[in-house]
């Protein structure tokens, strides 16, 4: 199009697949046309800073996105009372976009190629959020699921969701999506002030008219979202060329197109893991610093720790401006003082770290304190002394694991059952505090703990121990373990010693990869911990602390159960 209309074109509106976009506009700019996009900006943070910087570059150029609720009436109308201060301080919006059922089936064919339903949906009212209490976007965390159309799971997406984020000066935002709406489509805001709230769009009526027969009395719906967004449609398109004619800019910028892709996708990774993560950045743009971010672990032979590490890994990947180098503290406290000791002297911007010892954290402390270093904690919570003087903890509340476990087992299991419990590396605080959430949960329904070892997270380890307990004729209902790894060993024990799957309860931890495949054959049950999350969880708030937000101390990540019956939405 554009080789062949070079003299007769000023201006390109981009209305196509979500994954070409920036690809498209980049073309059209550098050609030399004003371009409208339409949103989502693009599908990755990167390809929009990209483009954000070639928008940058193109002065002459004018270009603006989709975003076109800032134009229908209500909104706009909305918008100028919040600004005159007619609710007083917004402190809480929420915001809800469904589409009719009926439309399922066609969005499937394209779900992929359009980002899914954060990117899809969501989007239009990151940008409202944004765009109606002038504040960005702090965190967020998503849930939902296919619950109509189990299609959509299969690809990674969901027919409804919802998401609670967190705004600056503690504002709130809850948003939500449903692509199974049976009366129709239904968009509608409601915005909540010191003095007062609006409503926009809460009855999604097709008109005025009331129909008043068999049925009673009712209202009919619009069925799509063009007709409900008609009049705003036709407003973009003509603020749009009034910017070219004027030479004026356009209020929608590639800055917002970013900020939108990134919360979107910050929604995404929090649905598919389960997190709260940080959406929200302050970089300069344009300074062209990489940050060297250490990452040390307490040992590449812990095979938790190996999805962990992925997570860093991810997050790496996804950042131009960001490189992380990875150590191996080989379970030795000295080895791992000595490797922070070298990262600091190399010029690291922040540590992330696995502690081998808790109880060591003392000299790791210092030495992130006099080089004035950003220091994060993943998964193995600090003693209260040391607690105070690190930045960000990321994990998961050990002894709420153990409870979880235990509350299965009982749920399962008759009163006075005896069990044995496998144990991570002693004096860990991981397999302390899961041990006590055990212990806490028999001792109150009957279940009594006849023996416990020392596993050291280790898959032979456990399946030793357990064999040793078999045939010393400990008489075992349950085996349950501080981690899926020892599980397993339990699990290949019972096997080898002809034990049958129905005479003994084996329940893990971490729901790993592996721990999934054996769930059904031999493991009962595991506890959902994101090894993966918890890595990209640190490495993203280190990389926040680097852009100077101010983090919660505390991350916690929640565990789920998992079972044989739900295990397909953790493979």
């Amino acid at each position: 199009m554009i080789n062949d209309n070079k003299d007769s074109l000023d201006a390109i509106f981009l209305v196509t697949s979500s994954s070409a976009h920036v690809t498209q506009a980049i073309t059209a700019l550098e050609n030399g046309y004003h371009v409208f996009l339409e949103k989502p900006m693009g599908i990755t943070v990167k390809e929009c800073k990209k483009l954000e910087a070639i928008v940058k570059k193109h002065k002459t150029q004018l270009f603006s996105l989709g975003f076109v609720r800032r134009f229908d009436p209500s909104y706009v109308y909305a918008k100028e009372l919040i600004d005159q201060g007619t609710i007083g301080n917004p402190f809480m919006i929420r915001a809800h976009t469904a589409d009719f059922d009926r439309y399922a089936e066609f969005q499937l064919q394209f779900v992929q190629s359009a980002g899914g339903i954060f990117l899809d949906y969501n989007v239009h009212d990151i940008d409202l959020t944004r765009w109606l209490l002038n504040t960005e976007v702090h965190s967020v965390y998503a849930r939902g699921g296919s619950y109509v159309h189990k299609e959509f799971s299969d690809i990674g997406d969901a027919d409804n969701t919802v998401v609670l984020a967190t705004l600056e000066n503690n504002k709130i935002a809850v948003i939500s999506a449903s692509r199974t709406a049976f009366h129709g489509h239904d968009t509608h805001t409601e915005i909540i002030g010191s003095k007062g709230i609006l409503k926009i769009g809460c009855e999604p009526s097709k008109n005025h008219v009331e129909i008043f027969d068999h049925h009673g009395i009712r209202k009919e719906c619009v069925k799509d979202f063009f007709s409900r967004f008609e009049t705003a449609f036709l407003h973009e398109v003509q603020n749009f060329i009034q910017c070219i004619l004027d030479k004026q800019k356009p209020q929608i910028t590639a800055y917002d197109g970013t900020k939108a892709t990134e919360v979107s996708l910050a929604m995404l990774q929090s649905f598919k893991e389960g997190l709260n993560l940080f959406a929200s950045g302050t970089q300069e743009e344009g300074t062209g610093k990489v940050y060297k971010i250490g990452a040390a672990m307490s040992s590449f032979s812990d095979k938790w720790q190996t999805y962990l590490q992925d997570g860093v890994r991810r997050f790496d990947k996804e950042r131009d401006d960001v490189e992380i180098s990875m150590t191996d503290g080989k379970d030795d406290p000295a080895t791992q003082l000595n490797q922070i000791e070298t990262l600091l002297a190399q010029g690291t911007d922040a540590i992330i770290i696995v502690p081998v010892d808790i109880s060591a954290m003392g000299p790791i402390i210092k030495l992130t304190k006099e080089a004035k270093v950003p220091l994060v904690v993943i998964n193995r919570l600090p003693k209260d002394e040391f607690l105070k003087d690190i930045d960000v903890y990321v994990g998961s509340d050990s002894i709420e694991g153990g409870i979880m476990q235990a509350k299965w087992i009982v749920d399962q299991h008759s009163p006075k059952g005896k069990a044995g419990i496998i144990m991570g590396p002693l004096g860990h605080e991981a397999a302390t505090m899961r041990t006590k959430g055990n212990e806490q949960v028999f001792a109150q329904n009957g279940i009594k703990v006849v023996i416990k070892a020392e596993g050291k997270w280790d898959r032979a380890k456990g399946q030793q121990i357990a064999e040793n307990w078999f045939q010393s004729g400990k008489d075992l209902d349950i085996i349950v373990s501080n981690n899926d790894e020892m599980a397993i060993g339990a699990v290949l024990a019972a096997r080898s010693m002809g034990i049958k799957d129905k005479d003994i309860l084996i329940v893990g931890l971490d729901a790993t990869p592996d721990a999934i495949e054996y769930l059904g054959k031999g493991l009962d049950a595991t506890v959902f911990q994101s090894a993966d999350g918890q890595g990209y969880g640190a490495a993203n708030a280190a990389y926040k602390l680097l852009m100077g937000e101010k983090l919660e101390k505390m991350y916690w990540i929640p565990y789920e159960l998992v079972t044989p019956e739900n295990k397909d939405q953790y493979q």
